[in-house]
This record gives C-alpha cells, sequence and structure tokens, in this order.
C-alpha cells in the first residue's frame, strides 16, 4: 500500500509542475498497485482513477479520461454517499471532460 502512497505523491508534484505525462505515468502505476491490494469499490482506487484521468484531459485523451471518471464514479456511488465530496468532484471532473472541445 505504502508504494501506491508514494506513486500517489509523485503523480500530485508532477501534476503541479504541469508534467502531465510523468503524472499520469505515476497515477496509472497508483493505479495498477492498487488494483492488486485493495478491493475493486475502494474509494482509494477510484481516487488513483480520477486522478489518472485528469491527466489524461490535459493530454487530449478526452476518451480514456472519459472511461476512467465513469469507472471512478462506479466506483465511488457504491462505496459513499451520493452527495460525498469525492462523488461530486467526479462528477464535474466528467461534466468537464465532455464539455471539453476536441482537439484533432
Amino acid at each position: 500500500m505504502y508504494a501506491s502512497h508514494t506513486y500517489m505523491a509523485f503523480g500530485y508534484l508532477f501534476f503541479e509542475k504541469q508534467d502531465f505525462v510523468q503524472a499520469a505515468r505515476a497515477f496509472y502505476t497508483a493505479v495498477a498497485t492498487r488494483e492488486a491490494i485493495v478491493d475493486e469499490n475502494s474509494p482509494l482506487l477510484a481516487q488513483a482513477l480520477n486522478n489518472l484521468a485528469c491527466c489524461l484531459l490535459y493530454l487530449n485523451k478526452r476518451a480514456h479520461a472519459l472511461n476512467y471518471l465513469r469507472i471512478s464514479e462506479c466506483v465511488l456511488e457504491m462505496s459513499l454517499e451520493q452527495h460525498d465530496e469525492y462523488v461530486l468532484t467526479v462528477k464535474r471532473n466528467i461534466q468537464c471532460a465532455l464539455n471539453q472541445p476536441v482537439y484533432v
């Protein structure tokens, strides 16, 4: 579990520096690590998926980002209250992804 926290921290650092490729790599590794050690309905996994999706949005990978956001939303809705802060954040991120212009 500590490894996933480390990768999440690296992801946050890279995200803050706007290095979205490195942030996405770190969050993807956190997702893979958390998938191996926590329940698939864990909010910890949903958090990592949400963060990965945010990086993908900045990299203009909207379709992939939406898939991860919808998975995150389903996981959070099963494990948390409908009006929980995390659930609402993912819903806002989905709306942002749907409203994002498509670059060709």
